[in-house]
Formats: C-alpha cells, structure tokens, sequence
C-alpha cells in the first residue's frame, strides 16, 4: 500500500516509515497538516496514518480540511495516530471521521489488524496492554525491552543513532517547557495548563514510539493530572528522562562496539 504518515515529530516519522517499508509498503511522510494536504493534492494513497495532537492544525481539523476537498484523497481511509489510547477518545475520533484508532508505539501488526478490520466492517479494539495503569507508574522497567530488540530488528544502527539523537534533542525541549509551565498550571491557569498538556502529550507518544516505558507512562499521567498533582510530576519526569537517557545511550555505546570490533 502507499502510505501517508502525519506526524509532527521527526522521530515518529523516521521509526513509523522504517517499520512500514520494512512490511513492502510505499511510506510517504509529513510533518504538519498543511503538509499533508499538499502531499494529498498530487498523490493518490491507499491510506493516512494521521497524528491527532499537532501544532497551527491538528489532525481533527486537518481531516475536516482533506475532506472539504475534491481531492484524490477525499474518501481514503485516515486512521488516527494518538499517544490517548482510552475507548472515550476512540469513540471521540470515529465521530470526527477517522475510520480507526492506531495508540502509539505503531506497530505492523496494529496496522495490518486495523487495516484488516476496516475492509471487513468490523470493530479493531485498541490492544490493553497499551492502556497505562497510572498506579503502576514506577513498577515499569526504564525499556520496554521487548520493543527495544524489535526497533533494533527493524532498524539500521545508523538510523537508531539518528533517530535517539533526534529524540533527546526533542524531549529536552519539552521539558524545559514543562519547567517553565509548572508552577503556574499548578495554580490552575489555563493557558499553561494547555501548554503543559500539549507538552506531556507529545513527550509521551514520542517515549513509547523508542520504547521509553517508565517516561511514556509519566508524561501520560501528566498529561491527564489535576494542577495539584503537577509539580511533583514534572519532577519524576526530569529524574526519569536523565536515566532513560543513561540506560538508552549506553545501550547505543555497546551496539556501536559491536558493530565496529
């Protein structure tokens, strides 16, 4: 199939297009939603795999945009890409127009139920082992060390190391913005609340698209938390994200001195 991956975090795009092309599909990518309409302008896809949560157009107003469109694209499937992953939300995006609900991290198996699903009619439930108990924040190893060997599987250690790279870059400016938010969301203000939220959001899809599972669950929880919860939130995020990068850039160190000896 020829494939259309919207998503604004380079990252995403660069792991979603290696796991898709790695199953024989054609991947195109693009970062916003205006970006995505011009691809739609001139290219015929079979589907649209398309971020929710993005910058100037989210992915709700940019179906809405695609469809108000005669375009080639005005009836090809578009299934939510989100780090939400509750039934609420799926039900939330079906009324919106999206034909499925895909939770981050993507995976071929997801895609091809999915996929599967949406030509027979039926309804793909989203899988319950990517639902976060909030309870069980720190009880989650640092990996998910299954997902780690598949991305490395599918993955050329020259891509990983750019893609890590490129993560890291991200996630620390996410957090610097969370630190600068705190304080006021934690008092109710709504614009930083907004700010914070949109912040945890992409942290957390980000974090389960490199197997990041202690960071994915926290940011979620973030994401979702009263002003009250905030503070000491942001805090177990900043300890979280210094030892996840330990652990992920040793883990690096070793697979280069592999591949070099």
């Amino acid at each position: 199939m020829r494939i259309l991956i919207v998503d604004d975090n380079e990252a995403n795009r660069i792991l979603a297009q290696l796991i898709l092309e790695k199953d024989g599909h054609i991947a195109v990518t693009a970062s916003d939603g205006e970006k995505a309409l011009e691809e739609c302008f001139g290219v015929k896809f079979d589907l649209i795999l398309l971020d929710i949560l993005m910058p100037r157009m989210n992915g709700i107003q940019t179906l809405r945009k695609l469809r108000q469109r005669n375009g080639r694209n005005v009836q090809t499937p578009v299934f939510a890409l989100t780090a939400y992953s509750s039934p609420s939300d799926s039900r939330m995006f079906k009324q919106a127009g999206f034909a499925f609900t895909l939770s981050k991290p993507l995976s071929q198996k997801d895609v091809e139920l999915a996929w599967r699903a949406y030509q027979n009619k039926s309804t793909y439930v989203i899988p319950l082992d990517k639902v976060s108990d909030k309870k069980e924040t720190f009880k989650h190893d640092l990996i998910d060390q299954h997902y780690w060997e598949k991305i490395k599987q599918e993955t050329s250690l020259e891509k990983l190391i750019s893609i890590t790279t490129k993560f890291w870059k991200s996630a620390d400016r996410h957090i610097v913005v969370l630190n600068e938010n705190k304080l006021q969301a934690s008092q109710a203000n709504m614009q930083s609340l907004n700010i914070l939220r949109q912040n945890a959001h992409v942290l957390k899809g980000s974090s389960a698209m490199l197997a990041l599972k202690r960071l994915e669950t926290i940011s979620g929880n973030l994401q979702n938390a009263a002003p009250e919860y905030i503070l000491p939130l942001v805090d177990d995020i900043q300890k979280c994200a210094k030892a996840s990068k330990c652990n992920q850039l040793t883990r690096l160190k070793i697979l280069i001195s592999k591949h070099d000896s």
